[in-house]
């Protein structure tokens, strides 16, 4: 995942989720397929990273006679090995394992409160390089620092499911995250400031 301050960026994210036990089978090729047709369609860069079409072609060909055979532990690295192949680290691949169920629970309803004119005179006298309103897709998010950590609110969002002051994401010294998606689960993550502008989250196991 990325974010990008003072700036718009295009933002891709797969949340690919399954649930396996002893008394179900996973279908492995079937999500592999979705993923494949999600890739396919809404992937921005699909044309421009899959020029050779027979190369593309074959690699496809290769992963679904593989995943035919491939286990619950197997599953989520062929998943990973389909999105490495576009070299792109705008694309993430999130599995949901059984036992991670419970954190649908875990809502996202806190909120900040600060309003948006206290806000922007923070913004403008902080020297810290997380401080400040970031972008992603559609999501325009301010990041200030309070209680030894720094929350990321929502400034403008998809009101179907975000509204203001809602917290998308809470960043520690220690380099752990909470980012909280799309329906408020909670995603245990790492993050990463790069050059001062470029902010990466990663997906803990």
């Amino acid at each position: 995942m990325a974010w990008m301050k003072n700036s718009i960026a295009y933002f891709l994210a797969f949340f690919i989720a399954w649930n396996c036990n002893a008394q179900e089978n996973c279908d492995c090729e079937q999500v592999l397929k979705q993923l494949m047709q999600k890739v396919e369609t809404e992937y921005p860069g699909f044309n421009d990273k899959t020029k050779d079409k027979i190369v593309y072609s074959n690699f496809k060909d290769g992963l679904l006679a593989k995943v035919r055979d491939a286990g619950e532990s197997a599953c989520i690295g062929i998943m990973r090995d389909y999105k490495d192949f576009f070299k792109d680290g705008h694309i993430s691949i999130y599995p949901v394992k059984e036992d991670q169920n419970g954190q649908q629970n875990k809502r996202a309803d806190n909120r900040v409160s600060i309003s948006p004119e206290e806000f922007q005179k923070h913004i403008i006298n902080t020297t810290d390089p997380l401080e400040g309103i970031w972008t992603s897709g559609t999501y325009k998010v301010g990041i200030i620092k309070a209680d030894g950590e720094y929350k990321g609110f929502i400034i403008e969002a998809d009101t179907a499911f975000w509204k203001p002051d809602e917290i998308k994401f809470r960043l520690f010294l220690s380099g752990k995250a909470n980012y909280y998606l799309r329906d408020h689960s909670l995603s245990d993550e790492s993050y990463e400031l790069v050059d001062g502008w470029i902010l990466y989250f990663n997906y803990s196991n």
